[in-house]
């Protein structure tokens, strides 16, 4: 059953393990349905006395879950979602822990009522299935459930490698960094979606990458931050890559260029100077909202830059708060985004918001969009909104 409620048959067997594969009782699905708020599976036969349901609703945790069927081996117990014991004599399975418009991966397994403590065993001749859930009425309006749909969402396009991203470095860096900062942003709200596997893969692959530019190496740092991890040797490697005025007296930190060579520019600097912690800085005396001062209108044609700008700089860059008004509707989504994660708006502005970011991001998901950078920003812009 797919979104638009279109339906298949499926045809998936399920033998025991202690029978040949001809002579062995099997359990035909007979119906695999959702809603908003379950996914119900039937069984046509089910003369097995006793069933294991497991899901995975992630591309890396899938991954696992076909390579332990083709090979006959039992499913990790993470995956389990009956009890340990197992479901009896049963016509039906119900799984009521989904996300509307999230994709769910299942697989059946089946023991035998004498085996030790009721293991199960592997499964034989199987595929695993999936199923989107519903999106329930009124689903844009709630944004607790439009995250988690999010975010679910976003488990599912993860790269094998535990990046994000069409898998060129520098996409993939931009936004795993992005996607597993936000996944830590949304913990404290969604126990039960995060952190997983894929998380712990993501940020093996953040470690093991090399960033080959001070914009990659910043947002790299960040999200290592956000996990506790250790970053001081990278702060130290970024630091080395900025650029310093050299006179007989001093050398004077200037900011970051795109690389170690290049020029000062204002991106590149608000993001060293964030992600840089272990170092003293003396952040006032560079202001780089001043950068490109023969084009003194640069920075005011990109609100990403001012909002950036403003989060770091908030007391001498107040006066900017007021331009952000009225205009999140008729920006680019990244710079509303933008704007809506690192500018606290006013009341009437940040409701304004709020509704066009949740509509953005219903249509991203519903299309199923692969722009999980851009996903992920939206992501948190909502999760900061809920906060103040």
């Amino acid at each position: 059953i797919d979104k638009a409620g279109n339906s298949s048959d499926i045809q998936l067997q399920i033998y025991r393990n202690s029978a040949a594969a001809g002579e062995a009782s099997s359990i035909l699905i007979d119906s695999l349905d959702s809603n908003s708020e379950s996914i119900t599976i039937g069984f046509e036969n089910s003369d097995l006395k006793r069933l294991f349901v497991y899901r995975c609703d992630n591309a890396v945790d899938y991954k696992i879950m076909l390579e332990r069927i083709q090979n006959k081996l039992p499913l990790p117990d993470r995956f389990l979602i009956t009890s340990k014991e197992g479901i009896y004599n049963s016509s039906s399975f119900v799984d009521n822990h989904i996300s509307a418009g999230s994709q769910y991966w299942y697989a059946i397994a089946t023991g035998i009522e004498d085996s030790e403590a009721y293991k199960t065993y592997p499964i034989e001749n199987a595929n695993a299935y999936s199923i989107f859930a519903k999106y329930p009425e009124g689903f844009v309006s709630d944004s607790d459930t439009l995250i988690k749909s999010a975010v679910s969402y976003l488990k599912g396009l993860q790269n094998d490698n535990g990046s994000w991203g069409d898998k060129k470095i520098s996409q993939d860096i931009v936004a795993s960094s992005m996607v597993l900062s936000t996944f830590k942003h949304a913990e404290k709200s969604f126990e039960r979606l995060l952190p997983y596997e894929g998380t712990f893969k993501g940020l093996a692959y953040l470690h093991a990458i090399y960033a080959d530019n001070n914009i990659f190496l910043a947002k790299k740092i960040k999200a290592l931050q956000a996990y506790g991890h250790e970053t001081s040797a990278l702060e130290r490697r970024l630091y080395n890559f900025a650029s310093f005025s050299a006179t007989p007296e001093s050398s004077r930190l200037l900011g970051w260029g795109v690389q170690r060579h290049l020029l000062p520019d204002t991106w590149a600097t608000l993001l060293a100077l964030d992600a840089i912690q272990s170092i003293a800085l003396n952040r006032e005396a560079l202001q780089p909202q001043h950068y490109y001062h023969a084009n003194s209108r640069y920075i005011y044609r990109k609100d990403y830059l001012r909002a950036y700008a403003y989060h770091l700089y908030p007391d001498s860059l107040n006066s900017w708060k007021e331009r952000f008004d009225d205009r999140i509707p008729y920006l680019r989504l990244y710079d509303a985004a933008m704007i809506a994660r690192y500018v606290p708006l006013n009341p009437e502005i940040k409701s304004e918001a709020n509704e066009y970011l949740r509509n953005k991001l219903y249509d991203l998901i519903k299309s199923k969009d692969s722009d999980v950078f851009l996903i992920a920003i939206i992501v948190d812009s909502l999760l900061f909104m809920k906060e103040y």
